[in-house]
């Protein structure tokens, strides 16, 4: 059994006999971070920069992330499996019901295909697989990532944007302040905490873009995908990255020490 960082039921167990002894358990307790550190979102922006730097220049945990990726997406990421509710619909199952749920299937092919004009990337570098690897990736790198849904103009379909974590800042405008409006980590939220719009750093002289989390109609078109499960009171993203740097480092200095 491997667990999502890479390691074996034998490393593992390696760690536990090493815990069990009470010289060895005092120096791999005292090693962790502890809860109210990881945990603070103030520190947020360090553990993603950490985890950052740590993808980008070590190649192990390069090699965990890829691998995670591939675990979970493979090279040709979802697909969709069209299984309308006949019942629903009205319809009943027939030759004519399963073509046209092979046409809608092929539809969706053909816009997750980067030569596509107008497809599911906003930016046209990447098809749809491409687009939901690089989703994953932020998450796991940096704990969260800004999905921004729009209509492209000519084809009149829907198209992605994503916004790095990074981007994201907290603006302090008079509107914000008469109104009380809470805005938190980038997040602009209601009453019930519910994010109602995001406020992206464009890099041109300090401005900043404030991109609304629903339509004039109500359909949402802006939204966090995270990287792990969260709690109620948590608005951004945790770097599930960060969580897994001083465990493998410990366990190479438990081992190391045998």
């Amino acid at each position: 059994m491997v667990n999502w960082f890479g390691w074996g039921s034998k490393e593992l167990n390696n760690v536990q006999k090493a815990n069990s002894s009470s010289k060895k358990t005092k120096y791999y307790q005292s090693s962790q971070t502890s809860p109210e550190e990881i945990y603070d979102p103030s520190k947020l922006t360090d553990f993603r920069n950490k985890a950052s730097n740590y993808y980008n220049n070590n190649y192990l945990y390069h090699t965990i992330v890829g691998r995670k990726l591939n675990e979970e997406l493979g090279q040709k990421g979802y697909t969709l499996n069209y299984k309308p509710i006949l019942s629903i619909l009205g319809v009943e199952d027939s030759e004519q019901t399963r073509k046209y749920i092979k046409l809608v299937e092929d539809k969706y092919k053909l816009f997750n295909k980067k030569s596509f004009i107008g497809g599911v990337d906003a930016s046209g570098a990447m098809d749809g697989a491409q687009l939901q690897r690089r989703i994953r990736l932020e998450t796991l790198i940096k704990g969260d990532v800004l999905v921004v849904i729009s209509k492209n103009p000519k084809t009149q379909m829907p198209s992605v944007k994503l916004y790095n974590s990074d981007y994201l800042v907290t603006p302090v405008t008079e509107e914000d302040e008469a109104r009380k409006i809470k805005v938190k980590y980038g997040v602009r939220l209601d009453s019930a905490n519910k994010a109602t719009a995001f406020y992206v750093s464009t890099g041109k002289d300090g401005q900043v873009e404030k991109i609304p989390a629903y339509t004039k109609d109500g359909r949402l078109s802006a939204f966090l995908v995270y990287g792990e499960n969260r709690r109620i009171s948590d608005i951004r993203g945790f770097p599930p990255l960060y969580r897994i740097i001083k465990p493998i480092q410990d366990i190479s200095k438990i081992m190391n020490s045998e």
